[in-house]
């Protein structure tokens, strides 16, 4: 498991475990709520901001692992995240039920920056989307509360679309909300493959493997490489299916979701020797 699931997870991973998703529990702790309040104060101009200020930093200074480590840290300090497969994203967003914690639906702030598009795909727990409604307004005109029910429709739909699902912490391990979110507009992972800030989207616990034998490329045009954001994906023409590169999968079961031959399978990535420490 990652070190922050073995720091935060009790025995699961760090965003299962329902202590982390007790928002209201958590904003008790002042320093947690003032970080929380500054993040959403800036909002998705600040955020875009913010981020270009720190690719920017990567950019010109020497590209080494310990100035990677200290803008990792801050991330984990402020606001990061780490991408999850859809069943995940489902198992999650039943646990608020447990603290009858609200959930806001906004519009993907990415998107809007970058695309200039309004769509709903990006939800906020209580009491952080509170914080977005007051001080930025954005749970007026785009945004409604919606159920865990209807937040599970949303990632559900957003999936089938082709969106990944991204959580969020504010600070670590705090749960904020689920974005669903895709290359070219995700910030998050934009900085993540542009600049190599691992906790701006870290890779899920899970690997995607093909079976050969299923596989049959989709006559020439394969699906699953179509879905892939991360370019994990290769097409052998010469034997006519696709191969997955572990280390460079991020495990969103994008691929394993497009492919109608069922071909493709989700590993935990500690059993992948390659990819187990890469995340």
């Amino acid at each position: 498991m990652c070190d922050y699931c073995v720091a935060h997870g009790v025995g699961t991973k760090w965003y299962l475990n329902p202590k982390n998703l007790n928002l209201k529990k958590a904003w008790e702790d002042t320093n947690i709520r003032s970080i929380a309040e500054t993040v959403a104060i800036s909002g998705p101009k600040g955020l875009v901001e913010s981020i270009a200020t720190v690719n920017a930093i990567v950019d010109e200074m020497p590209y080494s692992k310990e100035a990677l480590d200290g803008l990792n840290k801050m991330v984990e300090n402020l606001a990061g995240g780490q991408i999850i497969p859809l069943e995940d994203a489902l198992k999650l967003l039943k646990i608020p039920q447990k603290f009858d914690v609200k959930i806001g639906l906004t519009y993907c702030a990415c998107r809007k920056q970058w695309g200039g598009q309004d769509k709903l795909s990006c939800m906020h727990l209580e009491p952080y989307c509170d914080i977005l409604k007051k001080v930025q307004g954005t749970l007026s005109k785009y945004d409604r509360y919606i159920t865990p029910d209807e937040a599970i429709e949303v990632c559900s739909d957003s999936s089938k679309e082709g969106l990944i699902q991204w959580v969020q912490w504010c600070p670590m391990p705090n749960v904020i909300g689920i974005c669903n979110c895709e290359l070219p507009y995700c910030i998050a992972i934009r900085s993540r493959m542009l600049s190599g800030i691992r906790n701006s989207a870290m890779k899920s616990h899970y690997v995607a493997r093909i079976d050969p034998s299923k596989c049959d490329a989709c006559g020439g045009s394969p699906q699953c490489l179509l879905a892939c954001n991360f370019g994990a994906i290769r097409f052998s023409r010469l034997e006519q299916f696709s191969v997955v590169d572990p280390t460079v999968c991020f495990g969103c079961g994008l691929c394993r979701d497009k492919c109608e031959n069922k071909a493709i399978k989700l590993m935990d990535r500690e059993s992948v020797a390659v990819a187990k420490d890469l995340w």
